[in-house]
C-alpha cells in the first residue's frame, strides 16, 4: 500500500498549521501587551542570591528552575523579579528537605554533621519571608511558586 502524500493535500496540512501557528503567536503577543523586549529574570536571580549570600550550590537550583520556568507561562505572567524570587524560594526548600534528610542519615549513622547543621541554620527560609526585602509581595511569589 503507497502512503504517500500528494502536494495538495501537503498544502492543506502547511496552511493549517501555518494558521494555528499564528494564532498562538497572537495570543503570546497579547499575553505580553505587545511588549516583545523581555526584562529576564536571570540577573535578579544573581542579585538576590548576592544579597542573601546564597550558597553555589542552591543558585544553580534555583537557575536550573528558572530555565525551566520558561517552558510555561510564568515567566509571561509575572514580573521578572518575582519569577526570579520564586525560583530561588523553591531551590532553598529543594536545599533545605536535602540537608536535613542528609543531617538526619548522618546523625543516624553516627557522623557529626556540622556543615549541614550550619547550612540549615543559615539558609533563609519561607518563614522569614526574606523576598519582602526586595519589594515582592506575598501572594505574587507564591502565586508565581505555584503555591
Amino acid at each position: 500500500m503507497d502512503e504517500t502524500i500528494s502536494l495538495s493535500e501537503l498544502d492543506k496540512m502547511y496552511v493549517a498549521n501555518k494558521e494555528k501557528i499564528i494564532v498562538k503567536e497572537h495570543e503570546l503577543l497579547r499575553v505580553l501587551s505587545f511588549d516583545v523586549e523581555l526584562d529576564l529574570p536571570h540577573k535578579y536571580l544573581l542579585n538576590i542570591a548576592r544579597h542573601l549570600n546564597i550558597i553555589q550550590g542552591q543558585v544553580r537550583i534555583a537557575w536550573s528552575f528558572l530555565n525551566d520556568a520558561f517552558l510555561s507561562s510564568k515567566c509571561a505572567e509575572a514580573k521578572p523579579e518575582v519569577v526570579a524570587a520564586a525560583c530561588l524560594l523553591l531551590a532553598l526548600e529543594v536545599s533545605m528537605q536535602e540537608l536535613k534528610k542528609s543531617s538526619e542519615e548522618n546523625t543516624k549513622n553516627g557522623v557529626e554533621g556540622d556543615k549541614d547543621e550550619h547550612l540549615v541554620r543559615a539558609t533563609p527560609t519561607l518563614a522569614t519571608r526574606w523576598w519582602n526585602g526586595f519589594g515582592i509581595e506575598d501572594s505574587d511569589i507564591l502565586h508565581a511558586a505555584g503555591w
